[in-house]
């Protein structure tokens, strides 16, 4: 059987035997992105990996807009939602300094590929590629 179940060659090759592992792949496949299942911890560890970047980046002077730097989540039964925030006032003034001070766009820019990483990993599963 070839490395993909999805790949084009075996679409063009499959029989009736390689079902079963088809829908055991599309199962698989359901439960990582299911809001309910894989997708939600890899949530949190995203979450966690671009709060703890921004608070490691962000100018400290009197450590309250540091400090302020929060991660939430938001579920529904069919959507997730990550939110990684400041509620000091002052903080949009820091941020559109640029540069150095860009500290959210900074993490995104910074971070944002690795966390991108992780959920490409957990659709492709063990050994998976997604190219």
């Amino acid at each position: 059987m070839p490395n993909s179940l999805f790949s084009v060659e075996f679409v063009n090759t499959a029989g009736v035997n390689d079902l079963e592992a088809a829908q055991r792949e599309m199962r698989r496949l359901l439960n990582e992105v299911d809001p309910r299942g894989g997708a939600r911890t890899t949530l949190r560890l995203a979450l966690g990996m671009l709060h703890r970047h921004s608070t490691g980046i962000v100018h400290v002077r009197s450590g309250r807009l540091k400090n302020s730097i929060f991660w939430r989540e938001e579920t529904s039964p069919n959507a997730l939602v990550g939110i990684v925030a400041t509620n000091v006032g002052y903080s949009i003034f820091e941020h559109r300094r640029g540069g150095s001070h860009a500290f959210f766009a900074r993490t995104v820019a910074e971070e944002g590929p690795n966390v991108n990483n992780l959920f490409g990993a957990r659709v492709a599963g063990p050994g998976g590629s997604l190219s």
